[in-house]
């Protein structure tokens, strides 16, 4: 960046008496776990604060995730399941309502500590109290879920390899 004449770098590199910074070659987990952290506060936030990571989930948890999901299990507000509007595909098969956007790969897209606090409210008021749609651990289930759908159908099948 500093040798194609970028200012940004240019202006770090003379900031912090020309030390650069070495290359890195993190795994794209590790990627996302750090700007999961930066963007939930970093270590001004506290652990306490954080919601768990879906990585940590069960296989009880996520079958919990895919009930709320497709509304076989009713989430305690009693407002309406996600899958009642969203598809996801699960196995190459869709699953869910064709109203709102197939969110198989949204758990990439948000990422995780993005897509806990998307979970705990509402894509619109569905519930008629105005609450929250899910509770924490109802939110942790469905986003456990929405970790494994995602990387079920970003994996090769026997007959792309």
């Amino acid at each position: 960046m500093i040798e194609s004449g970028d200012p940004t770098a240019a202006a770090l590199y003379d900031k912090y008496k020309h030390e650069r910074m070495p290359d890195q070659s993190f795994p794209p987990e590790d990627i996302a776990a750090l700007i999961d952290y930066l963007a939930a506060g970093g270590p001004a936030a506290g652990d306490a604060a954080r919601p768990r990571h879906a990585a940590e989930a069960t296989a009880a948890d996520i079958a919990l995730g895919r009930q709320l999901f497709l509304g076989t299990v009713a989430p305690k507000s009693g407002g309406a399941s996600c899958g009642s509007c969203h598809v996801v595909r699960e196995n190459g098969a869709p699953s869910g309502g064709t109203f709102g956007k197939d969110l198989t790969h949204v758990y990439s897209r948000f990422q995780d500590v993005a897509l806990s606090a998307f979970l705990l409210r509402p894509c619109f008021p569905r519930t008629f109290d105005g609450s929250a749609l899910l509770t924490g651990s109802e939110a942790f289930a469905v986003k456990a879920f929405l970790r494994y759908v995602d990387r079920a159908a970003s994996r090769p099948s026997a007959k792309q390899k």
